[in-house]
């Protein structure tokens, strides 16, 4: 007589028989499917970059098996745009399967690039530039004292930036990431990577850093006026609210002896806005450390 466990076995068995067998077979047939791929790689002439104008991501529709489908290694590759042709200044190119490919494009085929189109594209000549490297290093609170990163020492404190001239000329530093230590009463030795601006390449992607800390306080200055900075499109700017609060922490020594007049504050329009919201950036005491602005962004509406 056979034992009821047998049969249940027996059964369990083939159904995930069944399932593999369904599996195999369904891997094996191609489906249509459709995603956002991040673009990865562009192809350019020697010797310019991109100002402006290219894609981060597109959407596709490709085609494969369903096994190569489920795996993550062709979508994390992304997109190549093939831009060969373009030149120095204002350029037009058509986004379509002859400019677009899939960087691992083995056993995935591009059908369709919905939506894509011709973009505008500005290019400029490629240069270099040797600019100084500021500290983005601060502390945490150790109890109820406060520290401040002081008197850092980066080596080397200056790099050379690669990229298109038209975005160099707005590049005055290059920051280290951020950085929270602890241990507040003590010094440390570190390397820092280094954050490079869009499109712009760096010469070293790190910095050796020794940083010692201070007892810290805080302070508030309001209200201080918002200026307008770069404005790639020139005209009349109306800042609303005009006037934020900057929370800055800094040596106890010094705390008291700065004034409103040595934080700057100011919104810079890098892009095509007329009308929105841009981000608050402050300039301050090179010893103390931003807490917060509050609002951090405003409304800005550019008039001719």
């Amino acid at each position: 007589m056979s034992s009821p466990f047998n049969n249940s076995l027996l059964k369990i068995t083939a159904v995930l028989l069944a399932v593999l067998l369904w599996f195999h077979v369904v891997s094996k047939k191609h489906y249509e499917y459709g995603t956002t791929l991040p673009v990865t790689e562009i192809d350019l002439p020697s010797g310019i970059g991109p100002v402006s104008g290219f894609p981060d991501s597109l959407v596709v529709k490709v085609t494969a098996e369903g096994k190569r489908l489920l795996r993550d290694d062709w979508k994390k590759a992304g997109l190549k745009i093939k831009a060969t042709r373009l030149r120095r200044g204002i350029n037009s190119l058509e986004l379509n399967l002859e400019t677009v490919s899939l960087v691992q494009g083995e056993n995935v085929t591009l059908l369709e690039l919905p939506g894509a189109g011709a973009i505008t594209i500005q290019l400029d000549r490629l240069d270099t530039l040797q600019v100084p490297i500021a500290s983005r290093i601060t502390a945490a609170s150790n109890g109820s004292t406060m520290y401040v990163a002081d008197r850092v020492v980066l080596t080397p404190n200056r790099t050379r930036v690669i990229g298109p001239a038209a975005l160099l000329t707005q590049i005055d530093s290059i920051f280290t990431e951020p950085e929270v230590l602890d241990n507040g009463d003590s010094v440390h030795n570190m390397y820092v990577k280094l954050e490079p601006p869009t499109g712009i390449r760096l010469q070293d992607d790190s910095v050796l850093a020794r940083v010692s800390f201070e007892r810290a306080a805080s302070r508030r200055f309001e209200p201080l006026p918002v200026t307008m900075g770069r404005n790639r499109l020139g005209g009349k700017a109306k800042i609303e609210p005009d006037r934020v609060a900057v929370d800055v922490q800094c040596p106890e020594a010094i705390i008291d002896t700065i004034s409103s007049s040595g934080i700057k504050v100011q919104v810079n329009n890098d892009g095509s806005i007329r009308e929105g919201y841009l981000k608050v950036e402050v300039m301050f005491p090179r010893r103390c450390t931003l807490l917060r602005v509050i609002p951090d962004s405003v409304y800005v509406r550019i008039t001719p």
